[in-house]
This record gives structure tokens, sequence and C-alpha cells, in this order.
């Protein structure tokens, strides 16, 4: 797959992680919600954790997760990135430890 193909997905694949998270907002709007002193009396231990109030949390934590990823994906595969990627290194920019361990994660996958 050449880089052009690999965006091309990216990008349709990004969109579908646009759908998932607004379904899972639809979700979690339509969760019953515990009233806040029952959010305050939970956390103070005076009343167990309710399923309701754990959803909510969990999908709170989901949709800001799947919200960073679509972030992420647009700005890697944008043309200022793509097209920055040899002026860096010609200014002697070089990856950080985290993308190359990223890439090295990558490439061992492959080799499953």
């Amino acid at each position: 797959m050449t880089v052009d193909e690999a965006v091309r997905q990216i990008r349709r694949e990004n969109g579908r992680l646009k759908e998932v998270r607004s379904a899972l907002e639809r979700v979690q709007a339509a969760v019953a919600a515990p009233l806040p002193d029952e959010v305050q009396q939970m956390a103070e231990g005076a009343r167990p954790v309710s399923a309701e109030a754990h959803l909510l949390g969990v999908l709170q934590a989901a949709l800001v997760d799947l919200e960073d990823v679509g972030e992420d994906l647009r700005y890697a595969v944008s043309k200022d990135a793509l097209l920055g990627l040899e002026e860096a290194w010609k200014k002697g920019r070089r990856p950080d430890a985290i993308a190359l361990r990223r890439m090295r994660a990558a490439l061992e996958a492959r080799r499953g």
C-alpha cells in the first residue's frame, strides 16, 4: 500500500471513529444519570457506585480517548505533518524515544 492509499484509508477509518464516538455519546446521554449528591455519597463511600455512574464514567473516558485518537490521526496524516518530515530531518531533528518505540513495536507486530 502506498502512503497516499494509507492516508485515504486512515481518513476513512477516522470517519468511522467519529461515528462510533457519536453512537457512544447517544448511549451516554440515554443512561439514567445519578444525582450529584448521589455521586458525592459514592465518593464518600456512603453508598456503592451504581452501574449507571460506572457506565457514565467509562463512556466519558472512552469518548475522550476516541477524540484524542481522532485528532492524532488527523494531524499525523495532514500534508503539513507528512511534508514536514524531511524538513525536520534536514534541520537535524530526529524522532523521539516514544516515536521510535512505536515504530519498532509496529515492525515487531508485523513479525507476529
